[in-house]
């Protein structure tokens, strides 16, 4: 076992090195400038489409008097060989992620609902006392229902029945990223679930729906009635906004995010500052900082609400929420560090079979 972990790690530097900066994918049809930086012929030909001479570097922007480019015969080689040595280690690797964590939401579900079945068993065996003659009890002061609503009657199956998916309506909503709508340096993976941000811009086709001052994407699903819900990893991102947009939103001009623009949305900047959206910004106490967000959309009531979706703990919630149709909102903003930067992603949950 020691012994293999070298090894491994070697394999995922070497395939980090055969990576185009353009498309962060193993190289295709390699090509070297003369700065001596590698990207796949397709890559450096689209970027430099339209551009007139001289043209510079991706990477390094050491600039050309000719579109000139030279194929690597010995990259090519070399990525055709991690290619075949790795790329079914590395499908194993995130099946194994991936399996690992639906075991771990597996086994919290199931102890979920063993404390519900021992529970019900207690509530059975009770027996109701002798009816005594009522009391005359003071009223007190009135329950404050429109504040309980408010904070609890919306998300309360959430709350209850989180982990019983298949008996929630609405279930989770499987949300996709919009690929026509993301900001040319958002990365949207090929199942549409993950973003991330990146230092050169993504090769996409121009599309009026596109972002193009603001690193966002929004989601594929719209809605405009009814209840949704959906959560999002962040895992230890520094920096996100999510919530929703209406879809008359301005993407071609630079993003200010308030209900006045039509944005409602939960922040998060310097690793444990969050915020929401409001004009001016609403500070939040987090005691600590989710993996999960999740984003409960009520178009009905107009009520937008944000929730740790750990532990299902309210974060903010507006209550003067959007009219017309809603579309999903992420942004992953832009890396401000020297580490690689880390995406957020949508979160499907299979349906969970509660027959006896």
């Amino acid at each position: 076992m020691s012994a293999a972990a070298p090894n491994s790690k070697s394999q995922s530097s070497l395939r980090e090195d055969l990576t185009c900066a353009i498309c962060c994918d193993l190289f295709t049809e390699p090509v070297m400038l003369g700065c001596m930086h590698h990207f796949c012929k397709h890559c450096i030909s689209t970027y430099w489409r339209g551009t007139q001479t001289p043209v510079s570097c991706p990477q390094c922007r050491k600039e050309f008097t000719t579109k000139h480019f030279q194929t690597n015969y010995l990259v090519t080689a070399m990525v055709e060989k991690v290619r075949a040595s790795t790329s079914d280690c590395y499908v194993k690797n995130i099946q194994k992620r991936q399996k690992d964590l639906l075991e771990a939401h597996r086994q919290r579900r199931e102890d979920f609902i063993t404390v519900l079945n021992r529970d019900e068993d207690k509530m059975e065996c009770i027996k109701l006392p002798q009816l005594r003659p009522p009391l005359e009890v003071d009223p007190g002061p009135e329950l404050d229902l429109n504040g309980f609503s408010s904070r609890y009657m919306a998300p309360l199956q959430y709350i209850t029945w989180r982990k019983m998916f298949k008996s929630l309506k609405p279930g989770p909503a499987p949300v996709t990223f919009d690929v026509d709508t993301a900001h040319p340096s958002v990365y949207v993976s090929r199942d549409r679930t993950i973003a991330v941000d990146c230092d050169s811009m993504v090769p996409y086709q121009p599309n009026p729906k596109r972002f193009l001052q603001s690193v966002n994407v929004l989601g594929a699903q719209g809605f405009q009635d009814g209840r949704h819900y959906w959560e999002v990893g962040v895992g230890s991102k520094a920096k996100w906004d999510l919530g929703v947009a209406s879809e008359r939103v301005d993407r071609q001009a630079r993003v200010k995010l308030s209900p006045e623009s039509g944005y409602w949305t939960l922040r998060l900047r310097e690793g444990d500052q969050y915020s929401a959206g409001t004009q001016p910004w609403t500070r939040l106490q987090v005691g600590w900082s989710p993996q999960m967000i999740g984003v409960f959309l009520d178009c009905d009531e107009r009520k937008v609400s944000f929730y740790n979706a750990d532990d299902m703990s309210l974060l903010y919630s507006f209550s003067n929420g959007p009219r017309g149709r809603v579309l999903p909102f992420f942004s992953p903003c832009v890396n401000d560090t020297n580490q690689k930067p880390q995406p957020i992603q949508l979160l499907h949950y299979p349906p969970v079979d509660l027959t006896c």
